[in-house]
């Protein structure tokens, strides 16, 4: 903003001089006339900003290639100096052409003020724009306007933005997932992590002892059909030597990315023939298969489904999942090694109940005996 000010304090310095040499020059010789505007017009062209100079009637005083390069204005329009046939060359580019020219029309009808905003073109451009109304001895006589390709500087602070809100979200599923040792808590926390920020459905399959692949939790936004597909999920398990989907990716410990579905691939993701009535009601139309892993070992895989068409994963998302997992891997690993402790406890319980049982029934035998 400092620089533009600068720029903006030459202009206008520039031009009041340009009036006071011109009315000197009246008696002066041509030569040293062109050679003052020449001067004029290297100083214009010295500013790293993109400069055009409008008079009052709109007709174009004066601007600088760089002005042309931003634009990717023509010569011969450039060459016919009139501001209106530039608004229509370079309408068609911006992302909101009525926002765009309602905002330099109403800079032109009012001659004082100054503006700084953003303009977004459809290719993905982002321009400042810094405009000022010029005066001389109070009265109005045209408007200067400053244009600086900020395009990479935006892609910068997003980039910085979305690492530091990344890292405030992974931070906050570790400060969630410490917290849960049983299952059914880790299962709700997860949910609670990754919908919607990641998906909108999702499913977690794990290996069991016997070697089968078994559904943990299935969700979709609908929750009837959440409950019809986590309960054909877990009638019939998927054979964990299958080739392709979630099988392959336990065995690889490979993340896979379908940014585009089919029936073809639901299909080979899931490998389960109970299941593929549900898939025909169910709206999937991208994937992706994260593996659950720990100490190099995949145990397990989150399959992320969007069910919202506008939605498609990108490897980007693929990253962020795949961060979430590396979190949700430990956790989820330590709440079934407790559910493990936890289910053998209570068998060696029953085991021990039915042994005293058994004994208690024997002794009542023999005192009747």
């Amino acid at each position: 903003m400092e620089k533009q000010e600068t720029n903006f304090t030459k202009i206008e310095s520039l031009r009041k001089e340009m009036g006071e040499i011109r009315s000197m020059l009246s008696g002066v010789k041509s030569s040293e006339y062109l050679n003052c505007n020449s001067i004029i017009k290297e100083t214009i062209e010295s500013i790293i900003d993109g400069v055009l100079i409008v008079d009052i009637q709109g007709k174009i005083t004066s601007f600088n290639k760089k002005f042309i390069e931003l634009w990717k204005i023509p010569e011969s329009v450039a060459a016919a100096l009139d501001d209106d046939q530039l608004l229509v060359f370079v309408i068609d580019q911006v992302k909101d052409p009525e926002m765009f020219l309602s905002k330099v029309r109403a800079l032109y009808n009012d001659h004082i003020s100054e503006s700084l905003d953003l303009i977004e073109f459809k290719d993905g451009r982002i321009y400042e724009r810094f405009s000022k109304g010029q005066m001389r001895n109070g009265n109005a006589i045209g408007r200067t306007w400053s244009f600086r390709d900020i395009t990479e500087r935006i892609k910068t602070e997003k980039l910085l933005h979305d690492l530091s809100s990344k890292s405030v979200y992974l931070n906050l599923i570790n400060g969630t997932l410490a917290h849960c040792v049983m299952q059914e808590d880790t299962l709700r926390a997860i949910r609670r992590m990754i919908v919607p920020k990641i998906t909108e459905s999702y499913s977690i399959d794990i290996l069991d002892e016997n070697g089968q692949i078994e559904c943990l939790d299935f969700y979709y936004p609908d929750q009837s059909l959440s409950i019809i597909g986590k309960d054909c999920r877990q009638k019939q398990g998927i054979s964990s030597l299958g080739a392709t989907g979630i099988p392959k990716v336990i065995h690889d410990g490979k993340s896979e990315l379908y940014s585009e579905t089919s029936e073809l691939i639901l299909r080979e993701v899931f490998l389960n023939s109970s299941f593929n009535e549900v898939l025909e009601k169910l709206k999937i139309y991208s994937m992706m298969l994260v593996p659950l892993t720990i100490r190099d070992h995949s145990y397990g895989v989150i399959t992320f489904m969007s069910s919202n068409i506008e939605r498609r994963f990108t490897w980007e998302d693929l990253r962020l999942a795949e961060d979430v997992c590396n979190r949700i891997s430990f956790a989820l690993d330590n709440a079934l090694l407790n559910q493990r402790l936890q289910n053998q406890k209570k068998e060696s319980h029953n085991y021990l109940f039915k042994i005293l049982s058994f004994l208690n029934l024997n002794r009542k035998f023999y005192r009747k005996n």
